[in-house]
């Protein structure tokens, strides 16, 4: 399930009373509540299924996106300068889920916690568990928009 909250706002030739500095400005907030990604449980050590394919969910996660933009000509030329971030409170949104904990992966916990499951070494670490795409984090774009 999701849930997505979406606000815009711009202010072209007029700004709001005694807000001059918003005059030609955009802004866009984009927060978006989702439930954690299904996963199929598993057994420790066997890293047997324990439960019907997909049973658990992950935890919610959370994330909010914003762009603002600003707009000047130059002659007859328009242009757009914008900065826009993804997930900026840099909430670690789960890619991949850990089917022995239910939570992202790390190391020493879940799946790759020696006390219950064995067979790792340095590359499963650095190729799967430090893997930066199991965890999502905030990014940050600035772009230059010319209309001719």
């Amino acid at each position: 399930m999701k849930l997505g909250l979406n606000f815009d706002a711009r202010w072209d030739d007029k700004a709001p009373q005694h807000w001059g500095v918003l005059q030609k400005v955009g802004v866009n907030i984009y927060a978006q509540a989702e439930s954690g990604r299904t996963y199929t449980p598993i057994a420790a050590g066997s890293r047997d299924p324990v439960g019907l394919p997909n049973s658990l969910n992950a935890p919610a996660q959370f994330t909010v996106d914003l762009k603002v933009n600003r707009w000047f000509k130059l002659g007859s030329q328009r242009f757009d300068l914008s900065v826009a971030g993804t997930n900026i409170f840099n909430n670690y949104a789960i890619s991949v889920v850990d089917p022995f904990s239910g939570r992202g992966l790390s190391w020493g916990d879940g799946q790759y916690d020696p006390r219950y499951f064995t067979g790792f070494n340095d590359f499963t670490r650095v190729s799967t568990v430090d893997n930066p795409s199991n965890y999502g984090g905030t990014q940050w774009r600035m772009q230059l928009d010319v209309d001719l």
